[in-house]
Order: structure tokens, then sequence, then C-alpha cells
């Protein structure tokens, strides 16, 4: 239950009303249900727009004249000019994957819901949908074969995988809960990244910071000058004011103990940010617990451990 929790809090999923068993013919796919973290990701970063070339014929003349066009359409002279226009749209062919993706999810009964699971998903549903007014069902396998090179950008980075889960989605792919070709028993979860994503719900409301190392943002420069060789940094789970720093550990912790590797690296972390505080953030059976483990020497501060009860 805790897993279905935390996977409903971290990424927005209605886990609890799966319509659906293991003797329909219908298939489940657990791909549309990550549709929105990735949606989600992806917009944070701004609507993707580029440049396109388009055709115009009216009395606005902008761009290059096109000569063959306008003399095919425009005599004898109405007072329209024919020319050509390079300028960004936010229609394009990777918010046409995102609009495809949308409305093959739209058409799925079991599914839809997840569309407007939350008002920021919805939200952006609604900003694709009003941004891609080209957008046309018979256009799909056009637009999938548009998006056959992955999807490279030095700002919108967040896209590459966006485009990917659409691909998957709109070809059919992905893992099936049913009966198909491609067998799977079980599905592998890192149990340690979503235990600090869900705490992250409960404490950036609060002040904290979150910096994470798998997208290198946020964290502390080991070294105070940048040489050669040396550009190291250092991500703890959670900074508050730079005095107070918290580790997730998704595991049993003994209330007395601490090991070594957890030991040193809360150090490191204290010792970097000049910090008052450490501290680690486990899941535990009993009651909530927070347990001072002492006062440090050197640089002074203190270590804690902090056990958040999980009902049983």
């Amino acid at each position: 239950y805790f897993l279905h929790y935390m996977l409903q809090k971290v990424l927005c999923l209605n886990l609890f009303d799966l319509k659906h068993s293991r003797n329909q013919t219908n298939l489940f796919d657990f791909l549309v249900y990550l549709f929105p973290y990735f949606l989600k990701k992806a917009l944070s970063q701004g609507l993707y727009k580029e440049y396109q070339k388009k055709t115009y014929n009216d009395s606005n003349l902008q761009g290059a004249i096109d000569i063959k066009t306008h003399l095919k359409q425009n005599l004898p002279f109405r007072g329209k000019v024919a020319y050509r226009l390079r300028e960004h749209s936010f229609d394009n062919s990777i918010t046409q994957l995102v609009r495809h993706t949308i409305e093959l999810i739209r058409q799925k009964p079991n599914l839809r819901d997840i569309l407007h699971s939350d008002s920021e998903t919805l939200d952006f549903v609604n900003l694709i949908a009003q941004h891609t007014p080209l957008y046309h069902a018979r256009d799909r396998h056009t637009v999938i074969n548009a998006n056959r090179k992955p999807f490279v950008h030095p700002y919108f980075t967040e896209y590459t995988g966006l485009q990917k889960i659409c691909l998957q989605i709109l070809r059919h792919e992905g893992l099936k809960y049913a009966k198909n070709d491609a067998k799977a028993h079980g599905i592998l979860f890192d149990g340690a990244w979503l235990w600090e994503e869900y705490l992250n719900t409960l404490l950036h409301p609060i002040g904290y910071k979150h910096p994470t190392n798998n997208n290198r943002k946020g964290g502390i420069k080991v070294y105070a000058q940048k040489l050669s060789g040396n550009n190291v940094r250092r991500y703890p789970d959670f900074v508050k004011d730079s005095r107070i720093i918290l580790d997730a550990k998704y595991k049993r912790m003994k209330e007395n103990h601490i090991s070594r590797d957890d030991l040193n690296q809360i150090l490191s972390y204290l010792f970097l940010y000049r910090a008052d505080i450490g501290g680690y953030i486990a899941p535990t059976i009993d009651d909530n617990l927070a347990l001072n483990m002492g006062l440090l020497n050197g640089f002074g501060g203190s270590i804690h451990k902090f056990k958040l009860a999980i009902p049983q």
C-alpha cells in the first residue's frame, strides 16, 4: 500500500482504482500512467517552439516573395502578394506528437482520467491543445515518422524523455499487464529514489531545497577554487538555509547506531555547508521518532535521526 501511495504522491497517479483484471482482453499499459510525469517535466522548461517555413498570400508582405505562386494566384493583381516566411511556431512535430498521444489516451475510457489527475497536468494538456490547431487524427503516422530521430536540444532537454514515451504509447509498445508475447513477471522500481521524491513533497513546502545528482542540479562545490580536475560537487538530499542537512534513507535504521558510511557522508555535508544540524529520515513501522544522536567535536553541530511512521 505504501508503494502505491508514494507512486501516487510523486507521479500523481491514481493507483487505487485500476479498472482492469488479468481476465480482460484489453491491455493495461503502465507507460500511459507515466505520461503526466514526463509531460510536466518537459513543460516546466516551457512550451517548445521552433523555426518553420510558412507560405502566405495576403497584403502583409514579409520575407521572400514566392514569384511562381504569386504569378499563378494573383494575376490580375488584387492587392495580395505570395511570400515565404521563416518564423517561430509552437505547432511543430514535437508538440503535435504530444497532442496525438493526448488524443489517443482520451479515446480510452479506462485511462482518460489520468489527463486530469491534478490541476497542473490538466493545465499542460489544455496548453498543448491550444497551441496545436493543425492537429488531425489522420496525420498520426506522419507525425510519428517526423519524430524518428531522438530529440536533442541544448535547453529543452526534458523533451527527450517525453518524445520517447509518446512514441512508445503511440506505437503500443512497453510493459503490458495481460496476455502478451513479451512476458513481464514483475516491476523493478528504485525505492530509494521514490522515497526521496516522496519526502520532497513534504519538505519542499516548508522551505527545503532538494539537490539532485541525477541531473546535476543544486549541490555544493567541494573545492573553493575551480582548478583542472577538481570540479567536484556533493549533493545532499535536502538543505534548508544552508544550516540544516537531511539525508533520506530507504532502509531500517537502528535507533542508537549509524553505519560508518552513513556517518562519513553526513559529516562531509556538515563540513562543506558549515551547517548546524545534520540528520537522517527513514521509514519505520513504529511511531514517529526524533532522536538526537549528540553534539559533534571540531566545528560543532549535531546529528539527528527522524523516523517517519508508515501505517501498517
